[in-house]
């Protein structure tokens, strides 16, 4: 695992190396696990990586991990997870990249992640009750 924050140029160099080896890459577009659960604040790490190696995004949503498993705690228990796999991002071509087309598209990644997960959480509640 590769701390972004504390190496942010090496983590995108490992990153992009792995996607030009045909590898996947998993990210989390926070750049790190949630603190409450909820979603925060999308990086563009994974906008910049997308674009310019012009490798699509697939968000995916997870729900009940942070139950499972909470950010500064030990490992609590093996508990029933709910993953929901959205279609691909494209990114625009590289001679479009910008600041305002990496902003652009991570916040069509963020949108699609939320209303995932806000599904899945839904679906839960409804489970429930």
């Amino acid at each position: 695992m590769v701390d972004p924050d504390a190496n942010l140029i090496p983590a995108m160099r490992a990153g992009a190396f792995g996607l030009g080896q045909g590898r996947p890459l998993i990210l989390y577009p926070e750049g790190e696990r949630s603190i409450d659960g909820k979603p925060r604040i999308f990086k563009k790490g994974a906008a910049i990586l997308s674009i310019h190696l012009q490798v699509p995004i697939v968000p995916v949503a997870i729900e009940g991990f942070y139950e499972a498993w909470p950010r500064n705690q030990k490992f609590r228990a093996f508990t029933p997870l709910k993953v929901m796999i959205g279609d691909a991002i494209v990114p625009p071509p590289e001679s479009e990249a910008s600041e305002a087309a990496y902003e652009q598209l991570t916040a069509e990644l963020k949108t699609r992640v939320v209303e995932m997960w806000d599904g899945l959480r839904d679906e839960k509640v409804g489970l429930q009750q």
